[in-house]
């Protein structure tokens, strides 16, 4: 299938906009897309949520497959939500719109083991002085 995306204006526009959706609707592997999908993001309603936690635990056990699996997780959701919607499913507006905003407020779209920070980024540091008693003390820059 090939796909002719420039823009256009007016009737020409939405004549070419139904004949995309024409083609994509009809096409031999959309079914297939489909159920894969189904298979990959079952549930459009629940949207896993990413905790700091499993974004670290990469770098504190080596383990990525926590957070990975809820990020791409959220991917499939969307991707399924965005073609069936495109296939007819017009209720799916808002899970689309709840997906793309929860994964706009991702802290970062680095996965774990891609992001670079240094070694003592991720762990707080406690310093003591005698005076202090072992309370928590920032050392002046």
């Amino acid at each position: 299938m090939i796909l002719h995306l420039e823009p256009l204006i007016g009737q020409r526009a939405e004549e070419d906009r139904a004949r995309l959706l024409s083609q994509v609707r009809q096409s031999a592997g959309i079914t297939a897309v489909l159920e894969n999908l189904r298979q990959q993001a079952p549930d459009l309603a629940n949207i896993p949520t990413t905790t700091y936690t499993l974004y670290r635990q990469f770098e504190h056990t080596g383990f990525r497959r926590g957070y990975e699996r809820l990020f791409f997780l959220k991917r499939a959701m969307l991707t399924r939500a965005v073609v069936e919607f495109i296939l007819g499913d017009g209720s799916l507006r808002d899970t689309i719109q709840d997906l793309l905003w929860n994964i706009c407020e991702e802290t970062s779209w680095v996965l774990p083991a891609h992001e670079e920070q240094g070694p003592d980024f991720w762990e707080l540091k406690t310093f003591t002085t005698p005076d202090s008693l072992g309370r928590p003390h920032c050392p002046d820059p």
